[in-house]
């Protein structure tokens, strides 16, 4: 269902690129000029990131050389090295441990919708569910103290154990999950949640503004922190909080990545980050081999 939707998205957009050129395309016209066209049309003229394009140019890649599979003609210019994938680097937030205890703790009970999401909040934090999943789980997926459930982006049967945090959220309620809520609500009120809290510190990122009417893009810059907070964030922070202390494939288990490139890739690890978690847990070696205890020699008898 997603896969259909996003290529119904693709059509769409050749469609509107059709409209711009007042052209219709053929499969052969897929070739550099069509790359560097579209490129333009899809960054300049729809205000796209050339992360979102690169998505587009794969999926028109991979439509084309389907085509070619079914017997059809197509440019031999699809295969080059210059029909590359656009992108950028990507900018995230997460949430410290220090900043997910100032969350729990918070007092919300006058805001009871606050309260609610910030709920559903801990819980995402500490299970690294997506959001899809994250606010279908019920008093069902409890099972001896453990959360289980099937992802439904990959059908993956996903097993954790609860939290502190997500024990009490769970006690206060009376065993029940929080109050179900949209994923819209959940990204709109978690914003609110952690500006409650004034987590305002300026940091780098990329947030959603209206450049037109109705036309609403990632614009990066310098914002506070509680502007830049969405969904995302509770994936992200729990493998980020964890990596280093757990062993990568547990995380990825827990988080549904099916290789540690992709999973390193999402929380935006380098090898010099690797490199740093290695010569950490090295020195951590050495000083353990070396506190070893010293005996002192003691005197006995009396001196005279």
């Amino acid at each position: 269902m997603a896969t259909s939707k996003k290529y119904q998205t693709i059509v769409n957009k050749l469609r509107q690129f059709e409209t711009y050129k007042k052209k219709r395309l053929l499969v052969t016209d897929i070739n550099l000029a069509f790359h560097k066209d579209f490129i333009y049309f899809l960054h300049d003229k729809q205000l796209l990131s050339y992360n979102t394009i690169g998505r587009y140019l794969k999926f028109v890649k991979t439509i084309v050389k389907s085509a070619k599979d079914y017997g059809l003609k197509i440019s031999d210019e699809i295969d080059k090295k210059e029909f590359r994938y656009p992108k950028e680097p990507t900018t995230f937030i997460t949430l410290s441990e220090n900043e997910i205890e100032t969350i729990f703790k918070h007092d919300f009970t006058k805001t009871p919708y606050l309260e609610n999401a910030r709920n559903w909040l801990i819980i995402g934090v500490w299970t690294g569910a997506r959001v899809s999943d994250l606010l279908k789980f019920t008093a069902e997926n409890i099972h001896n103290g453990f959360i289980e459930y099937t992802a439904k982006k990959t059908g993956q049967k996903i097993v954790l154990p609860l939290h502190s945090q997500v024990t009490e959220i769970l006690k206060n309620l009376n065993g029940q999950f929080p109050r179900p809520l949209s994923d819209q609500r959940f990204n709109d009120y978690i914003k609110l949640v952690c500006k409650e809290v004034e987590l305002k510190e300026l940091v780098n990122g990329a947030k959603k503004i209206e450049l037109k009417p109705k036309v609403y893009r990632k614009v990066k810059g310098e914002y506070e922190k509680w502007e830049l907070v969405s969904s995302h964030i509770c994936r992200r922070s729990f493998a980020t909080n964890h990596y280093g202390k757990l062993p990568t494939p547990v995380l990825m288990a827990i988080t549904g990545h099916t290789t540690e490139k992709m999973f390193l890739k999402y929380i935006g690890k380098t090898a010099m980050d690797n490199a740093e978690v290695l010569n950490s847990f090295w020195k951590d070696q050495e000083y353990k081999k070396n506190k070893t205890t010293k005996l002192e020699i003691i005197k006995t008898g009396t001196n005279e």
